[in-house]
């Protein structure tokens, strides 16, 4: 479950905060578990979040959004 107000509003804010490495870690669960490993390893040679994006055929407000229903749905 994510706390009350503490949910990025954009994937670069993921990286900040005490729950940084748990935010970013369940992203990558997320994205694993939703566009499969083989899809998640392939991200690996993108460096800029655009590249990421268009790869997973999403916008950054989709995926967070996707991200937290995820999460709300798995804790």
């Amino acid at each position: 479950m994510i706390p009350d107000n503490k949910d990025p509003a954009t994937l670069d804010k993921n990286w900040m905060g005490p729950m940084k490495y748990g935010f970013s870690g369940s992203v990558v669960l997320f994205i694993d578990q939703t566009y499969g490993r083989k899809k998640l390893k392939e991200l690996l040679r993108f460096n800029k979040l655009n590249q990421i994006l268009d790869a997973l055929g999403t916008t950054e407000t989709d995926l967070i959004s996707n991200w937290k229903s995820y999460i709300e749905r798995n804790t």
